[in-house]
């Protein structure tokens, strides 16, 4: 073998199958590793990497070389590298797999470390509370570590992070979210003194009240001490956080207040979620109160209705079924819906509630798409929505004949630009559910490459039946809980303490396993049926060409590059425009005022629609304003591309600049909003922006997509 090595023209290649037929006779060569894990081709350092995984206990050096592996150029590299450390399985080589996070965090890199942080634990967390490992200030790694291996008990090492000045926006509420996912009562005693610092903007303080909140309801896990009168001080200056927070601690001493806001129609959902939890007798005579008002509007009415729902299904059912024959609007019986499919078997009550009623056809015929799609048993409701709204069956499906006429109409009338404006729409709600390049929900598949994946009859058969084209991955799963509540969505994850589900909206849901009292896989889709029966048969024809078209040659195949997909917009607003015209534009979106950003996504071109922003009147213009995220893996410059900078500013940690065709700016680690002004006086054309690696910086970032 050795004769072989130094033969002429031999390459790198040639010397790896040297060194692999020296591992299969178990010979080491430890002279011609040394020399492949300097290799110019990362293929070859990260083969040589993964040799060493194998021969770390007979190579004396084996850390030295495994620690300049871990902070490799190359990913791949440093990925066979932590495997190989976690393989050594010392407090040593654990040090050396902290090194990676100083570089950028790809999916297979970030697996790699959680599974080392679970695996190892036993080696680093008695090392950690001895002082004998230190994290060198890198705070993210620490919370990567202690949330990745569930060790509640090592957060105090954190608590000193939670007061500091210098710590970022996006810092702290990464720290704030760690606490609330696994920290017990001492531990969210620091995090809710944290949110009184006086050096807290409102917007944090705020985060840590929504986290307080979703620690109590997924975990049932509160602080000790709920410093009740400093609560109902924010609670007097309607901070609407703080009433959810009261409800969900039960603090009775804001009842009185919160039923106050069931008068003010903008707080009737909040105060309704909040008394329906407290569940006391006073809160439920203000709920039925409200709930049988015929002065006040029915979409007030139904909240409170869906709110007694929560509380007794049985008694409520025949008022719910009273305000559901007065609904006019799809929104207006939502509530009251969502309230009978999220109990168990409370959908039979409301379906004989409805028996004999009318109601409006396009309020039952939501009614029977939510019900459909809710993963239980409902065929009672879907039945007696059907008769209350004299609706018609649902297409099931097409004969062979039919199916060949369609599919022909769709390549000869067919057109993709009038189908992706169809698709946008909001009452169809794809975007909502289905993401295209990152771009949208993340509920089911991303639609990127579709068209050149699947032929125009499966596309046809899954918006008619979408039960009947399920792809692999995204079931519904259907967990009922020892209170009798239902959640459905698709499963991300499952473990020993908890089960963790995507649920409509795209947001996660937790749910502890000792709370489940069962979990099913339902045949039905997430995607409701009759989503397109609003179409007409043109505009159907369109959609299917739209997507059928998706990742084909031509304008439909998204383009390559990092642009922005996933937006936040800010709609026509008064206090937007009242803020701009008192306080400026950079005062208005610094994100501590309680402003209603809407999603909004990007074409499959990459360009955000300019007429789906609102316009907000400043001083003497008209100004529209969008933003995205952005997670910066490994501190530098990193760089913005538009493709038309005309009449555009762009405001990044609080500093505003004019736009050019390329702005780079000096970010630290962690998540950044990237706001851009537009002046409408000056610019009617669409926004186009892409992220890019400035040459000679080590900067790298990443786009936050999803819904």
């Amino acid at each position: 073998m050795k004769l072989l090595e130094r033969s002429k023209g031999i390459t790198e290649e040639d010397r790896l199958e040297i060194l692999w037929a020296n591992q299969a006779v178990n010979e080491l060569d430890v002279s011609l590793l040394k020399k492949l894990l300097v290799s110019k081709d990362h293929r070859i350092r990260a083969a040589a990497v993964r040799l060493l995984y194998h021969w770390s206990n007979r190579i004396e050096d084996h850390m030295d070389l495994l620690d300049q592996a871990v902070i490799d150029d190359h990913p791949r590299v440093r990925l066979e590298a932590i495997s190989a450390l976690r393989q050594v399985g010392t407090v040593q080589s654990f040090k050396a797999i902290l090194k990676a996070f100083k570089k950028d965090i790809d999916a297979n890199i970030d697996f790699a470390l959680w599974l080392s942080a679970r695996e190892m634990e036993s080696i680093w967390l008695p090392a950690l509370e001895k002082g004998e490992i230190s994290f060198g200030g890198n705070a993210s790694a620490l919370e990567f570590i202690l949330k990745a291996a569930e060790k509640p008990s090592a957060l105090k090492l954190l608590s000193s992070s939670l007061n500091s000045v210098d710590i970022s926006s996006a810092g702290f509420r990464e720290l704030v979210s760690l606490f609330a996912d696994i920290g017990k009562a001492e531990d969210l005693d620091l995090l809710y003194s944290s949110a009184f610092s006086k050096e807290r903007n409102n917007g944090d303080r705020d985060f840590v009240f929504k986290e307080l909140i979703r620690a109590n309801q997924q975990r049932q896990v509160r602080p000790s001490n709920l410093r009740k009168s400093d609560l109902l001080k924010l609670l007097a200056s309607g901070n609407s956080d703080v009433a959810e927070l009261c409800g969900s601690w039960k603090v009775l001493e804001a009842r009185k207040e919160i039923i106050k806001w069931l008068k003010i129609d903008e707080r009737v959902e909040i105060a309704a979620t909040s008394l329906s939890i407290m569940a006391d007798n006073e809160s439920k005579e203000a709920l039925l109160k409200l709930a049988v008002d015929d002065s006040r509007g029915i979409l007030q009415r139904s909240v409170a209705v869906g709110a007694l729902t929560k509380l007794d299904p049985v008694q409520t059912s025949d008022l719910a079924s009273q305000v559901l024959v007065k609904a006019q609007t799809i929104q207006s019986a939502e509530f009251i819906f969502e309230a009978y499919l999220a109990k168990e078997k409370a959908s039979k009550y409301l379906a004989s509630a409805l028996s004999g009623k009318k109601i409006n056809s396009e309020v039952a015929a939501a009614g029977v798409r939510k019900s459909l799609s809710s993963g239980g048993d409902t065929s009672q409701l879907v039945d007696a929505l059907s008769k209350s709204g004299s609706l018609q069956p649902i297409v099931q499906g097409l004969s062979d004949d039919e199916m060949k006429s369609l599919m022909s109409e769709v390549q000869s009338k067919g057109d993709a630009v009038r189908g992706e404006i169809i698709y946008r729409k909001n009452q169809l709600l794809c975007q909502a559910c289905h993401a295209i390049g990152g771009g949208g929900g993340l509920i089911g598949p991303d639609l990127v490459s579709i068209g050149s994946s699947a032929p125009v009859d499966y596309i046809i058969d899954s918006l008619l039946e979408p039960a009947k084209k399920i792809k692999e991955g995204y079931h519904t799963t259907v967990i009922t809980t020892k209170g009798g509540d239902l959640i459905t969505g698709g499963l991300i994850r499952e473990g020993d303490r908890e089960i963790v589900l995507r649920v409509a909206d795209g947001s996660e849901r937790k749910i502890a396993t000792a709370t489940i009292k069962k979990k099913e896989i339902s045949p039905i889709s997430l995607m409701p049926p009759g989503l397109t029966a609003s179409l007409r048969k043109d505009e159907f024809i369109d959609l299917v060409r739209f997507l059928s078209s998706l990742g084909k040659e031509g304008d439909y195949k998204v383009p390559s590059g990092r642009y922005v997909r996933r937006w936040r917009v800010l709609p026509t607003y008064n206090k937007a425009g009242n803020l701009i015209r008192t306080k400026g534009i950079q005062y208005t979106v610094n994100g501590n005022n309680d402003l209603p950003w809407k999603a909004s996504y990007s074409q499959v071109n990459g360009e955000l629609p300019i007429k789906e922003v609102g316009i907000n009147n400043g001083f003497n213009n008209k100004l529209s304003v969008a933003k995205f995220e952005i997670t910066v893996s490994v501190p530098g410059k990193i760089g913005l591309s538009i493709a038309d900078p005309k009449g555009l500013q762009i405001i990044v940690g609080g500093k505003m600049a004019d736009a050019s065709t390329e702005s780079v700016f000096e970010l630290g680690k962690g998540m950044h909003d990237i706001t851009i002004v537009i002046d409408r006086d000056v610019r009617e054309s669409n926004l186009k922006v892409q992220l890019f690696d400035v040459i000679g910086s080590s900067g790298r970032a990443s786009l936050i997509g999803g819904a």
